[in-house]
């Protein structure tokens, strides 16, 4: 049973700071912002966007089983519905999350990061179901919006929450620490992302460390060893720290690491040591797992019962997963999103394709402010001597193919849009090629993948 189907309206009319108006025709069972995913039960948020007002669409959330309609006080009333008015619906959204929060038992797990934090989310998550029953966010619910939403979905019978933050700018993540009140912390790296919102890494750095502030004696910091701007704020505090990577500094580490594109085998090495196959390909997608360990042996999970949990972690579809298609071609499937972190963990991944000629499909890099055209120079130099075929993607994409100077005229093209290449991806792949394909969120590089897969169908995980 959802924690929220246990609350009388009264109780969350007075934690929204609303007025009710109408009589309730049932219990709540969830939240939502959007009248396409809302679910029968659902306390429907009326939120004002850029582009639309919630206002707009009360009457199709009651039309679809919404039991109450959160709304701007004075706003116009729905005869013989629910409705709780308030001065700002969005922050009373929050504080529906602060209320069921509030009445969990569970154990709360906060993780942010530059890069693979969704991955060590769901990483984590799956381990800790080796206890019970586990909430996690929901894809990249992961801000001030889908955090409330997220906590709106907790369970009497959770023992654990995996909560993902987000964040572009400083304060954000304090902001929602401050909701989730995690016992664990974790940031799975730092690297030069939304630089056009932050002078420096030191800076995101400072932003992301925030996550550690609400922790106190009995809970647990977990960063990466090798990462001085977090070990700094982690180590000597009054919390616990573990932190992760391959070094004997590390708390959780990897060793007698063998890779390819199947996975990696390694030796998990923590209160004891045994071996794992992680069938998540990439040097990130062990710092990933490393994180997620650290987080479950803290929380009492043996490391045996680790490792056998270990074949139930896979990457999503697409960050990092490898699709098989006809022709022997292999696709590296990286395109949900990308930063200058993200994309040399995805070129070491594809080094793993041995024997194979290999062609990166890169699309640029959004949101690094004045470093923007370096930071893609510095990709294309990373890029040059691990490719065989570059082909590059949007407004910076000349400054990739610019950095890549070790590669021949003829083994690199620009393309102005990731239509435009998806429209030519066929007559530029070979049959044995690996291909990565990779890109910020707004290029949308899997236009490329959907052509690559029609082109050469029998594609599989």
């Amino acid at each position: 049973m959802r924690i929220l189907e246990t609350l009388s309206w009264v109780e969350i009319a007075q934690a929204l700071g609303a007025k009710p108006g109408g009589t309730p025709a049932g219990a709540p069972s969830g939240a939502s912002i959007d009248t396409r995913t809302l679910e029968r039960g659902d306390i429907f948020f009326a939120l004002k966007g850029e582009r639309a007002d919630g206002h707009e669409h009360v009457g199709a959330a009651f039309e679809k089983g919404a039991s109450c309609a959160v709304v701007r006080a004075g706003s116009p009333s729905h005869p013989g519905r629910f409705a709780l008015e308030v001065d700002d619906p969005e922050r009373a959204l929050f504080e529906l999350g602060r209320l069921v929060r509030s009445r969990s038992l569970a154990t709360f797990v906060a993780v942010t990061g530059s890069a693979g934090k969704t991955t060590a989310k769901e990483f984590t998550a799956e381990l800790l179901r080796a206890r019970g029953e586990v909430l996690a966010t929901r894809g990249n619910l992961n801000n001030h919006l889908g955090v409330p939403l997220t906590l709106a979905r907790l369970e009497t019978g959770h023992w654990a929450a995996v909560i993902e933050c987000g964040m572009s700018h400083a304060g954000e993540i304090r902001h929602l620490v401050r909701l989730i009140l995690p016992k664990v912390a974790v940031v799975t790296n730092v690297a030069a992302v939304h630089l056009e919102y932050f002078a420096s890494v030191d800076e995101i750095a400072a932003a992301k460390a925030e996550i550690f502030e609400t922790l106190g004696a009995g809970d647990i910091a977990v960063a990466p060893a090798d990462e001085p701007r977090l070990t700094s704020r982690v180590l000597g505090k009054a919390f616990t720290a573990r932190l992760f990577g391959a070094g004997e500094s590390s708390s959780v580490r990897a060793d007698n690491t063998v890779m390819s594109l199947e996975g990696s085998i390694f030796d998990l090495v923590s209160s004891t040591r045994v071996e794992v196959r992680l069938e998540a390909p990439g040097p990130h997608a062990i710092a990933n797992f490393l994180a997620a360990a650290a987080v479950a042996e803290a929380l009492g999970i043996d490391v045996r019962e680790i490792a056998e949990r270990v074949p139930l972690l896979r990457p999503s579809g697409n960050r990092g997963a490898v699709k098989r298609l006809a022709d022997d071609i292999l696709v590296i499937d990286d395109t949900y999103n990308s930063n200058p972190r993200a994309l040399l963990s995805a070129i070491e991944t594809l080094s793993l394709a041995t024997g194979r000629r290999k062609v990166a499909c890169v699309g640029e890099m959004l949101e690094l402010g004045e470093s923007s055209a370096k930071l893609h120079r510095d990709a294309g130099a990373a890029l040059g001597p691990r490719v065989d075929l570059l082909l590059s993607v949007g407004a910076l994409a000349k400054e990739i193919v610019l950095g890549a100077s070790t590669l021949a005229p003829d083994a690199k093209r620009v393309f102005e849009t990731s239509a435009e290449l998806a429209a030519n991806i066929s007559s530029l792949v070979k049959s044995h090629d690996a291909v990565l394909v990779k890109g910020s969120r707004g290029v949308r590089m899997e236009r490329v993948v959907e052509a690559l897969v029609a082109a050469h169908p029998g594609a599989g995980a």
